[in-house]
């Protein structure tokens, strides 16, 4: 299904809620188990979903945190509003060697 991005590049994978929604949908609590996963999501309960972590705050912050942790670099899985929100973040990450 194409879920599997290439191990070597990624270790993190966000996404929004309805990007995460056909996993809930098909009973898969953990739809990219290789990687750390991050729904941002203000509606779902985090005891709800433990093959994720929920993340309810600000997503550009959080995601500047999750970039200048050691490691591979973050996917933006899906989500046009999600991504909105972060374009100038993605925008200034393509044109950089860092996470």
């Amino acid at each position: 299904m194409g879920t599997a991005p290439p191990v070597t590049r990624w270790d993190t994978v966000v996404m929004g809620r309805g990007t995460y929604a056909p996993a809930i949908g098909a009973g898969i609590a953990s739809p990219y188990d290789h990687l750390d996963q991050y729904v941002v999501s203000t509606t779902l309960e985090p005891a709800e979903h433990p093959g994720v972590s929920v993340v309810s705050e600000d997503p550009l912050g959080f995601v500047r945190r999750l970039k200048s942790r050691p490691g591979g670099d973050v996917w933006l899985c899906g989500g046009g509003s999600l991504a909105g929100v972060l374009v100038d973040e993605v925008a200034a990450s393509s044109s950089s060697s860092t996470r």
